[in-house]
């Protein structure tokens, strides 16, 4: 198969095409090139977002459920909570240990950037997939799901 760039000579692609982490690393990519960055997005990365929405739906979660859920190690997902809880979007609940446990929630203000996020990373996926038929897009994501063992 070959792979055209907009300002670049076609390429074939040889044996890198069989892979599958060569296709899911171009699609990161592309897909995070869309990611919204400006605004209110403006430092909230597609795994700060995640985590959020993680938290929306899971009121109370350990934080060590969530660095096991984005992959990420505990001293990794404490930061991450540290900078959610930095711009106010996420209080630590009460713990008797220390911050490490304590479970994190949306705030206020993070239930309102949440809401907002949603509707500008909705528009960011349809840019990416734009390629995509509607049943193509619910296949990807039922695919990608069963692939990481989330279905």
């Amino acid at each position: 198969m070959n792979a055209a760039g907009a300002d670049s000579d076609e390429l074939d692609l040889g044996r890198v095409d069989e892979f599958a982490g060569f296709h899911l690393r171009i699609a990161q990519l592309r897909h995070f090139a869309q990611f919204p960055a400006t605004g209110s997005m403006a430092g909230i990365t597609p795994a700060l977002f995640s985590t959020l929405l993680l938290i929306e739906a899971n009121p109370g979660v350990k934080q060590t459920t969530l660095a096991s859920v984005l992959q990420v190690d505990r001293s990794t997902i404490v930061r991450m909570i540290d900078r959610l809880e930095e711009r106010g979007l996420v209080r630590r609940g009460s713990s008797r240990q220390d911050r490490r446990v304590a479970p994190p929630t949306l705030t206020a203000r993070g239930r309102m950037f949440v809401s907002d996020a949603v509707r500008r990373v909705h528009r960011a996926d349809d840019i990416s997939l734009q390629r995509l038929t509607e049943r193509e897009r619910l296949t990807l994501l039922d695919l990608l799901r069963k692939a990481n063992g989330l279905d």
